[in-house]
């Protein structure tokens, strides 16, 4: 955004225009903030997902899940996992080209380091549980039941 010298009253005093440093509104004027919100609760679910696919007792009928909700979790993961990351990657993408033209978006910067963290929580607690199974003698995506 470009203001005229005369038209504000924090112009500089040597003439030529005023550029403010940053824009609050960001990319896309708050879609992009929205589509961080969404990808908050998406990765909430998947953490949730995630827990009970590494849960010996969900896949047992002992522990009372419904069987519809255990076969939601085995099919459904994946293609939300894939979902997510793809919007964080181009939320993130987003973030940097705002950096870049100064466009910057405080929030949607603020969002991302918790998305990316909680991603590779996420991420870590699968591969560690896996090789888990792997030391115990068990196939990589072992579940019982």
């Amino acid at each position: 955004m470009r203001v005229a010298c005369g038209a504000s009253r924090d112009e500089p005093t040597g003439g030529g225009v005023w550029e403010p440093p940053m824009d609050l509104a960001g990319p896309m004027r708050g879609g992009a903030i929205l589509l961080a919100l969404v990808d908050t609760v998406l990765l909430a679910v998947i953490g949730v997902f995630a827990w009970w696919r590494e849960d010996p007792v969900f896949w047992q009928n002992s522990g009372g899940w419904p069987v519809g909700l255990r076969a939601f979790v085995r099919v459904g993961f994946l293609p939300l996992l894939i979902l997510h990351l793809g919007l964080l990657l181009w939320l993130t993408w987003l973030g940097l080209r705002s950096l870049l033209r100064r466009g910057v978006s405080l929030l949607l910067l603020g969002a991302l380091p918790p998305l990316w963290v909680g991603t590779l929580a996420v991420v870590a607690w699968l591969l560690v549980n896996n090789v888990l199974n792997l030391l115990e003698g068990r196939p990589f995506h072992w579940h019982p039941g």
